[in-house]
């Protein structure tokens, strides 16, 4: 069964290292100090030979994700977060923080929660004289005052976190981008542990 993705270089990251996976986690080994392949009836007798051609492709493959994909998750995760401006337990979180109702006189509006200089955080803008479109959301206000709400304390590190999980299991950068990472580390833990133990 062929593996289907758009991306060769995930693809032969994830495929080698679930191999590895398989193979360190499964407790193999080679058995007499030879390898055979029997579809084209080829014998190894050096199997070591044939590990470090292993490993050697395991790394390239990783490093040809890294170049491939490096700064897209970043990018993909912005716009993925841009959905959880308008959830309910984000609004609920800054109205918390600021002592304000959103969208009305003298509260505020809020922008997509993201990173800033100082963590993770929704930045605001305090608002006046708002103007409200027929089906009843805001379009037009005058700006009183800026800021940002950090992701602090337990509420704030909770909120963040739903947010994170939420956006792994709806929407495809941590999958795209970040599993194949984390099966490479399995595959090293896999060797480290069979050396180890």
């Amino acid at each position: 069964m062929p593996i289907q993705d758009s991306s060769p270089e995930r693809r032969n990251l994830m495929a080698t290292s679930l191999g590895f996976i398989a193979y360190y986690f499964g407790g193999g080994s080679v058995l007499d100090h030879e390898v055979r392949i029997q579809v084209v009836n080829v014998s190894f007798s050096r199997p070591m030979v044939l590990a470090v051609i292993a490993w050697a492709a395991l790394f390239w493959f990783l490093l040809r994700y890294w170049q491939t994909h490096k700064g897209k998750y970043a990018r993909q995760l912005l716009e993925e977060l841009r959905e959880f401006r308008e959830s309910p337990f984000v609004i609920t979180f800054a109205e918390k923080r600021l002592g304000k109702k959103r969208e009305v006189d003298g509260g505020f509006s809020s922008d997509s929660p993201w990173k800033h200089k100082d963590g993770y955080g929704i930045a605001y803008s305090v608002i006046s004289n708002p103007k409200y479109s027929e089906d009843g959301h805001l379009k037009a206000f005058d700006v009183d005052g800026t800021g940002i709400i950090y992701f602090t304390g337990l509420y704030g590190s909770l909120v963040l976190w739903r947010i994170l999980v939420s956006s792994a299991f709806r929407n495809r950068a941590f999958t795209e981008y970040l599993v194949p990472y984390m099966l490479f580390v399995a595959a090293i833990m896999g060797a480290i542990l069979s050396v180890a133990l």
